[in-house]
């Protein structure tokens, strides 16, 4: 049979145009790369390049390297010194890192003396200011001022008054008596220029916001009447 070579890029073998037909003989050539080659035969070896039979086992002697590289890495217990490009190493004791969301959390405590309770690392979304059982010792009567960031610039409204004052201020109480006062903040960790307040008491509640775009950092509360503190303890919860 006078075979005829066929394809460029992955030659084979096919009967010529002047060849008897013989079906059997026309496969074994174009598989085989020969029309004599025996199909019986386990030699690897005795495959002819330039066939389909060929070619499947250069496939397979392909996929057996990649096979036997595996993964592409090694184990180790130890850090690698200068890992060659393409390697990672992984440390076998570590642990995943646990996503968490936001959550209250109570980041200042103490109790009341001075002139001045000083709040600071305020960072949260939002905040609460708890005033538990405080008084003072003023000689006349006295109410809270509270103001954030130091800021004593007419930045404060607390409704009914629509007029902006340089702190929150509530009523008054005569010494030695004690208040529980609630101081919540909304948007204190934005630069929204609003942050809204709002302060409750025994039997009052006022709400009102604060008037500055920087995020709130620190508080500070004191006396109206420059009076200071006796008595009492606060806690600050930030949600963060």
């Amino acid at each position: 049979m006078a075979s005829e070579n066929i394809g460029s890029l992955y030659p084979t073998k096919m009967p010529g145009y002047d060849d008897a037909a013989d079906i059997q003989a026309a496969l074994r050539l174009y598989h085989y790369g020969s029309e004599t080659y025996d199909p019986l035969n386990t030699n690897e070896g005795s495959i002819v390049t330039n066939s389909i039979a060929g070619h499947l086992k250069s496939l397979d002697t392909r996929l057996d390297s990649v096979e036997n590289t595996g993964v592409g890495s090694d184990y180790a217990a130890t850090e690698p010194v200068s890992p060659a490009d393409g390697f990672i190493w992984v440390d076998a004791n570590s642990t995943a890192p646990t996503l968490t969301s936001s959550n209250w959390q109570l980041i200042s405590s103490g109790t009341m003396s001075g002139s001045t309770v000083s709040i600071t690392d305020i960072a949260g979304q939002k905040f609460y200011i708890i005033l538990n059982n405080w008084s003072h010792n003023n000689t006349i009567d006295d109410g809270l001022r509270i103001r954030f960031n130091s800021v004593s610039t007419e930045s404060y409204v607390l409704y009914p008054t629509s007029t902006p004052a340089n702190g929150f201020e509530l009523g008054e109480i005569i010494a030695a008596s004690t208040q529980v006062n609630i101081i919540s903040v909304d948007l204190s960790a934005t630069a929204s220029l609003i942050k809204p307040v709002t302060i409750t008491g025994a039997g009052e509640s006022h709400t009102g916001y604060f008037i500055n775009s920087t995020a709130i950092t620190s508080a500070q509360i004191s006396l109206a009447n420059s009076g200071s503190f006796d008595d009492g303890t606060y806690q600050v919860w930030s949600y963060e």
